[in-house]
């Protein structure tokens, strides 16, 4: 059997139903990209987040170098619906 990568979205949701989307794909280990995991949303910055997968068995490892880098992720926050969108990789 050869391993899955899944890709998990956090945003609206709390981080119960979160790690029990994780538990229902069987993720054994999350990869956090974000290249600061800092934020306002409770319990999803690092620390709570680690702690939070932790308690369920969920390994979690930071890995911001797999992240897009800054500029990219700026231009896309900057793009406009129904406009052409530039190619950024």
């Amino acid at each position: 059997m050869h391993p899955t990568l899944f890709t998990l979205g956090y945003e609206g949701l709390t981080i119960e139903a979160f790690i029990a989307r994780q538990q229902a794909a069987q993720v054994k280990t999350a990869l956090d990209v974000r290249e600061l995991p800092l934020l306002r949303k409770k319990r999803f910055s690092k620390s709570a987040f680690c702690f939070a997968l932790s308690t369920h068995a969920i390994a979690y490892l930071h890995a911001p170098a797999l992240s897009c880098p800054s500029p990219t992720a700026t231009n896309t926050r900057q793009m406009e619906i129904g406009k052409p969108t530039p190619v950024i990789f």
